[in-house]
């Protein structure tokens, strides 16, 4: 079970105590809603949700993205970056290197 889908299933079932122990006064408005519609969103947390994230962990898909632009690929390289794949577009965006 992935951590975004015991989060899911503890929101579900235990919600109201979730938000008491992470300090919030009040149960966000929108956590009626998830009251209301529990057992459906349980069943798409537990058995439709795995199913979609697969389907991206399967391609492969690794994206480095700066301010709406690719950096790297590994779809279209079908590798991993190194060090010269990343570094200087990093360098062109105003990432500079730390002194020692």
């Amino acid at each position: 079970m992935s951590m975004i889908q015991l989060c899911g299933l503890l929101l579900v079932f235990f919600g109201e105590k979730v938000f008491r122990i992470l300090g919030f006064g009040q149960v966000p408005s929108w956590y009626g809603s998830v009251q209301k519609n529990g057992m459906q969103l349980a069943i798409f947390v537990y058995l439709l949700l795995p199913n979609i994230i697969s389907k991206y962990m399967v391609t492969g898909a690794f994206e480095i993205i700066l301010d709406g632009e690719t950096i790297f690929s590994k779809l279209e390289t079908g590798r991993l970056p190194q060090f010269d794949d990343l570094v200087p577009p990093l360098v062109n965006a105003g990432l500079t290197q730390a002194t020692q």
